[in-house]
């Protein structure tokens, strides 16, 4: 029994414990590049379709 459970955890990500470092660390790269979308694409909407290309 304990090897299946063993291989479950191993093998299949959704059944792992969240809040690692790992885990964190990509939690915030990816909030930091929501928040670096939505300043550029404000920013960009704010001058018009002009720099679009620039984004």
């Amino acid at each position: 029994m304990g090897e299946l459970v063993e291989k479950i955890y191993r093998e299949v990500p959704g059944s792992r414990i969240p809040g690692g470092s790992e885990d964190v660390m990509l939690d915030l790269a990816i909030r930091q590049l929501v928040k670096n979308y939505r300043a550029k694409t404000k920013a960009l909407q704010s001058r018009g379709t002009d720099g679009m290309a620039k984004l």
